[in-house]
């Protein structure tokens, strides 16, 4: 199924455009917004199911300005929605046709593709996957979100919802979950706290106690050592004996794990299908337990697991043995040039992109294409690691697609309603750039 989404209209100036294209076409529009993260003012104009964007560049030397300063006005962009990317993608490399960047990466719609502008005269081809495949929720625009209902005034009954760490004062979350729940008119809000590890099991039953409490996530210290305090566990944090969901069931608190899945989304929104790659995960901790369960359970072929402390390493291959998965390998870290050799998807599960002075896991030059090397840590957005794996050539992933698809799997598990996902990873863009510029 190939369906026509939109199209986009480059213009020098959207106030002057618009009149043309309300009054002599009868389309309805949208008052224009800033993308600042893009530098450009765009307004949607809406005909039937479709819609047309107006596009005019804020700054002059942004990539659109560019454009228009050598094509002048125009058609610049068209749309398709198809029913299986990875399968469209197949096909047009068979026939030829050149993509902008290998396979597809993440728009605030989700799993796109962009073809590149020489295959089509000039005009930009996108595709766009209809539905991302093991995703629920419907995935409107940042306009259609912040058009929901703005959150109720806070009162006696306002649900509150935390997050426990230390330290948090780093956390993006408070502002992404508190703009998903004004998006959907809850009376909810949520809360970073600052949680020392002796503090740990009297806050947990603060937290049973307190009648407002409606769910929450863990961090770093405490994802492992918060569970013996908790009333249970998932099936899925059941084999991890980690933890970075609580949910409430009446007066019971319930371990839960999003980050495995939450990192897998983030693989199927950049395009990449896991299905059938060896994987190298360095590190033995709790997130590289859960990405290694899910990864496992996405049908990945081999997994290698390298440690410091090699009896770590094994312990996370006795968990996925566990659950069915004996394909693994584990090792040092010194043994990294040989896996290397073998490997398609790289997973940095350390803590070491926070450490500016922290030394190399291994020699990154080692790192090559065509792997895909990610990590989950998210600020900075490129760390040193990524960052000599993309000067060496690979494809990148930084943490922040498994920061916003595990949030939006802890949201829909508190409230049972779909997630805003659109508006929640505007939310958490605007938070991550708010403390760069803080940094």
């Amino acid at each position: 199924m190939i369906r026509l989404d939109h199209v986009g209209i480059l213009v020098r100036n959207i106030s002057e455009a618009l009149p043309l294209y309300r009054e002599l076409l009868g389309l309805t529009a949208d008052p224009p917004v800033e993308l600042p993260e893009q530098q450009v003012r765009v307004a949607f104009l809406h005909a039937g199911d479709g819609q047309l964007e107006l596009l005019e560049p804020m700054t002059p030397d942004c990539s659109l300005a560019k454009v228009l300063a050598k094509r002048g006005e125009g058609l610049l962009h068209i749309c398709f929605e198809v029913d299986d990317i990875e399968a469209s993608l197949r096909h047009l490399e068979a026939a030829g046709v050149s993509l902008v960047d290998q396979h597809a990466w993440t728009s605030p719609h989700g799993l796109v593709a962009f073809l590149h502008p020489k295959s089509f005269r000039g005009v930009s081809i996108e595709l766009r996957q209809q539905v991302i495949r093991g995703s629920k929720q419907k995935r409107g625009t940042l306009q259609e979100e912040k058009a929901q209902p703005t959150m109720l005034a806070l009162s006696g009954k306002t649900k509150v919802c935390t997050s426990l760490g230390y330290p948090i004062a780093q956390s993006l979350s408070p502002a992404m979950q508190t703009a998903a729940f004004r998006a959907r008119g809850l009376d909810w809000i949520y809360i970073a706290w600052g949680v020392r590890p002796e503090f740990l099991a009297v806050t947990v039953e603060a937290l049973r106690a307190n009648e407002n409490f409606a769910g929450g996530n863990v961090t770093a210290p405490h994802k492992e050592t918060i569970v013996p305090l908790l009333d249970g566990l998932t099936r899925e944090a059941e084999p991890l004996r980690a933890v970075n969901v609580i949910l409430r069931d009446g007066d019971r608190l319930i371990g839960h794990s999003t980050d495995g899945a939450g990192y897998v989304a983030a693989l199927r929104e950049a395009g990449y299908n896991c299905r059938g790659k060896r994987v190298l995960i360095l590190g033995a901790g709790g997130a590289a337990r859960a990405v290694g369960v899910a990864l496992a359970d996405a049908g990945v072929a081999e997994i290698w697991i390298l440690n410091r402390t090699v009896t770590r390493a094994e312990s996370v291959a006795r968990l996925l043995a566990d659950a069915g998965f004996s394909h693994v390998r584990v090792g040092p870290l010194a043994e990294a040039a040989s896996a290397l050799r073998q490997i398609d998807l790289v997973v940095n599960a350390t803590s070491v992109g926070l450490q500016k002075e922290a030394p190399p896991l291994f020699d990154y030059g080692l790192l090559r294409p065509p792997a895909l090397v990610s990590d989950l840590v998210f600020f900075p957005r490129e760390t040193l690691f990524l960052r000599q794996a993309r000067e060496q050539g690979c494809r990148t992933m930084n943490g922040l697609g498994m920061l916003l698809h595990q949030a939006v799997l802890s949201f829909e598990r508190w409230t049972g309603r779909d997630a805003p996902v659109a508006l929640m990873r505007h939310a958490l863009l605007e938070a991550l750039e708010a403390r760069e510029r803080n940094a």
